[in-house]
């Protein structure tokens, strides 16, 4: 897995006040489209934060199933290919300096979105959270054109942040693709 620290502030551990360890999924579907969430109008990967005694994919599992409805196996999921590593000086003018992680992974599944069993959170009830289906192949343009609703709700890093983990899950199905072919290969 792929590591990324961003400390532009240059903050030690010694400086957080609060640690929060978050997973997100990019879940496709046989048709190569990818299950998005949007609140209030800004695109996002389904995920949260993980609890007490979870692993990144236990949280993955119950993150689809509080957002989506939709029940997934373990082993639907994938192993993080990505760790965003995050220290950030008064994280949202809280006056709290935050060390955020959050691992991506992929998940697949052709189970249908059932609204009828999502338990979203307090604040996801608050806001307009919808889902949608996105072409993987349509994805980055798809986040471009939903840039300008996200400045507005001063959420631009989160299209930033999918483009970044986009390009490094590209690359990780490169990598996984040589590996496999080097496997068989060496048969």
């Amino acid at each position: 897995m792929k590591v990324e620290t961003i400390n532009l502030n240059n903050l030690t551990m010694n400086d957080i006040q609060k640690q929060q360890h978050r997973v997100k999924v990019i879940l496709l579907n046989s048709k190569d489209e990818v299950l998005l969430c949007r609140r209030n109008g800004v695109y996002n990967f389904i995920g949260g934060h993980i609890e007490n005694g979870e692993g990144p994919l236990e949280c993955a599992q119950r993150e689809v199933r509080e957002e989506t409805g939709i029940t997934i196996r373990l082993g639907n999921f994938n192993s993080p290919f990505y760790k965003l590593q995050c220290f950030e000086k008064n994280y949202y003018n809280l006056g709290l300096n935050y060390f955020t992680t959050i691992q991506f992974l992929d998940g697949r599944t052709d189970a249908q979105v059932d609204l009828s069993k999502r338990q979203l959170d307090e604040n996801e009830s608050k806001q307009i959270f919808t889902l949608e289906y996105i072409p993987y192949s349509k994805l980055r343009s798809t986040l471009e054109d939903n840039r300008e609703i996200a400045r507005g709700e001063k959420r631009e890093f989160i299209i930033d942040e999918m483009l970044k983990v986009l390009d490094e899950y590209d690359e990780y199905k490169k990598q996984s693709i040589n590996y496999e072919r080097g496997s068989d290969e060496e048969r």
